[in-house]
């Protein structure tokens, strides 16, 4: 599957094809129950933009106050988060969420946060430990380069199909 995430991060252009197929890669290496891409707006606000089992509509209720808070200090730090219940600071709200853990990881280049991973289960069986946060960290970092890249072909074939239009009169 880490293969298949790396495949994608270096072959797929389209920013929605790729945020897509990298979410699903990630929750099948996680073993996570759901998952999604979330990326800063142009208003700096978090948007959901890729998910799995994660319902879009669930993000605006108060249902979800909890993990979105974990969501906007992960962006705010730049910093990762492993969650699970062999915290025991961490065992009331992983319970009242009705999980067994939580990771959620930055998706940053050069500094700058462009979004996060957010992942979570409620098996506990299925937890990812440290090694795991580091590998999604990492994934993280390939998937802005990803972005970036995306958004250059984007914006040159914009201009290419401009400069087209232009030359024909």
């Amino acid at each position: 599957t880490i293969i298949n995430v790396g495949n994608s991060i270096g072959t797929i252009r389209n920013r929605t094809r790729l945020l897509e197929r990298i979410i699903i890669l990630t929750i099948r290496l996680t073993l996570a129950e759901r998952g999604g891409i979330f990326l800063s707006n142009s208003t700096g606000q978090a948007e959901l933009v890729a998910s799995r089992n994660l319902d879009p509509s669930a993000i605006d209720k108060k249902t979800f106050t909890d993990n979105f808070s974990i969501i906007e200090n992960v962006i705010a730090s730049n910093h990762g988060v492993l969650i699970e219940r062999s915290q025991p600071e961490k065992d009331q709200l992983l319970e009242s969420l009705g999980l067994s853990w939580i990771i959620c990881s930055p998706i940053s280049l050069h500094s700058r946060v462009l979004g996060v991973f957010y992942l979570d289960s409620a098996h506990p069986q299925r937890g990812f430990k440290e090694k795991g946060l580091a590998l999604i960290e990492a994934i993280g970092t390939q998937v802005a380069i990803a972005l970036d890249n995306a958004q250059a072909y984007e914006e040159i074939a914009f201009l290419r199909d401009r400069l087209e239009n232009e030359s024909r009169f």
